[in-house]
């Protein structure tokens, strides 16, 4: 009888290298000289879970200042990612020892993140082997990825969703992969930290082999 694969998506991005900090600091050097400084609570408040555009949009009108948006969210963008991939090899430590365990059950690993999925390959060198794969997926909301991202992945690379945990950086995206029929475990991103994760199945502070014990009671006592 054929088994039915079991699944664990990680938001590199957000779990993992926990990159709200650096959007916040890239839409802050592109602000700066509209007079915006985009600290954690205006993060919170005007980009977390929100479009660029509309996040910007919003910050441009509270500070009366009229200037248009699109060129402005393309460049936080790209300084965001700039950024992100420059730490990218600061954690192929930490995701070296997250997978192990999980391997050893022939659980299949994918890292999700914005940046191109051939960088981080290069970047994370043998922690991507057999049973691990990175994934680009595009965030349409700042700091998150919605129900439709996580059922689009599942649907990409052939999952089942009640087989699959989904491991992020913040409640929105924890109700997200819910929603979406994952389960969720969350490993909060600091600029995230007012967020609702009612509903999860876990939640641990840092990221690391502990959290894969935990991924792992998710899937064998709960799937």
């Amino acid at each position: 009888m054929a088994i039915l694969q079991r699944a664990v998506f990680v938001e590199l991005d957000y779990a993992v290298l926990r990159g709200m900090k650096n959007y916040a600091d890239a839409a802050s050097a592109v602000l700066a000289p509209h007079g915006i400084q985009v600290d954690p609570v205006v993060f919170a408040r005007y980009f977390c879970g929100k479009t660029g555009a509309g996040a910007v949009s919003a910050v441009l009108a509270k500070a009366g200042v009229s200037a248009e948006e699109g060129p402005l969210v393309t460049q936080i963008l790209e300084g965001y990612k700039t950024a992100l991939a420059a730490r990218v090899p600061s954690v192929k430590a930490v995701c070296a020892k997250f997978t192990p365990a999980l391997l050893a059950k022939e659980t299949r690993i994918i890292w999700v993140t914005q940046l191109p999925e051939a960088d981080v390959v290069a970047m994370l060198g043998d922690v991507v082997k057999e049973g691990v794969q990175v994934i680009t997926e595009p965030c349409s909301h700042i700091g998150c990825y919605g129900w439709e991202n996580w059922r689009r992945m599942c649907r990409k690379l052939n999952v089942h969703e009640r087989l699959s945990v989904a491991v992020v950086g913040s409640g929105l995206s924890a109700k997200g992969a819910i929603a979406a029929g994952l389960f969720a475990a969350v490993c909060m991103d600091p600029l995230a930290q007012n967020q609702d994760c009612s509903g999860v199945d876990a939640m641990v502070e840092n990221f690391g082999d502990s959290l894969s014990k935990e991924v792992m009671r998710i899937l064998w006592q709960k799937a």
